[in-house]
């Protein structure tokens, strides 16, 4: 018998036409939707161990379009949130910065890109004819760098301040887990150690228990790209699992 009740929630909100027009996308190319998972809660599944989520852990999925993140201590979802700012933001600013292509943009910032420019030495250029026959000149290596550093310093300014709201910036033991696309960017751990002041490294999915017929295939998962992949797996095998 009682007479009040409390719950202490956090509720994961998205635009509803996105959702839907991502369905359908997939009905149409024949497949059924059983649910649907927040980014960075999949990919925890994929690179989290139960200590890290007990000590307290910020998981941070940098995609092509959004940088999502996902904190948990307690083995608890305790906090959540997207930015859209992402990977292909910063190919897009090395894109205008250098006066060339989207896709050669890419190439530049995946051969001779880092977070950090003063770890690039100051007097290497990029030959851009390399990448872009339209392209002529040979930009310094470290303004490269410097564009990349700046849009990421900005991003992780954001969720420095969101973590400094929910009361644990500087505060998880169990420190960052990068994952996605953009968390293979060269000294990028290093820049987080110096933004969010916390330990960090790149998450590599666990395939312990899945069984992958190809070993190429297998390889190919082991990649931080493919966490929120490999979670989604998990979760669905947990799902059909649970319903035998």
């Amino acid at each position: 018998v009682g007479n009040r009740l409390e719950a202490k929630s956090v509720v994961i909100d998205g635009f509803a036409p996105s959702i839907k027009n991502l369905a359908r996308a997939v009905e149409i190319a024949g497949g059924s939707i059983a649910g649907f998972y927040f980014n960075p809660i999949a990919a925890s599944r994929a690179v989290l161990s139960r200590n890290q989520k007990d000590l307290g852990v910020l998981l941070i999925d940098l995609g092509l379009g959004t940088t999502s993140f996902a904190m948990y201590q307690d083995n608890k979802l305790l906090h959540a949130g997207s930015l859209h700012f992402g990977a292909g933001h910063i190919t897009s600013d090395v894109a205008l910065g250098l006066k060339m292509d989207f896709a050669a943009a890419e190439g530049v910032k995946v051969r001779f890109g880092s977070a950090l420019a003063k770890e690039v030495p100051p007097r290497e250029t990029i030959d851009l004819i390399r990448f872009d026959s339209n392209s002529r000149g040979n930009p310094l290596r470290r303004f490269v760098a410097d564009i990349i550093e700046s849009r990421l310093a900005e991003i992780f300014e954001f969720i420095h301040a969101d973590l400094r709201h929910a009361g644990r910036a500087g505060q998880l033991p169990g420190g960052v887990v990068l994952v996605g696309g953009g968390a293979k960017i060269p000294a990028l751990v290093d820049l987080v150690i110096q933004e969010l002041r916390l330990p960090a490294r790149v998450g590599t999915p666990d395939l312990t228990g899945i069984d992958i017929a190809a070993p190429e295939v297998a390889s190919a998962l082991e990649d931080p790209e493919f966490a929120c992949a490999v979670g989604l797996i998990r979760l669905g095998a947990e799902r059909l699992s649970s319903n035998r």
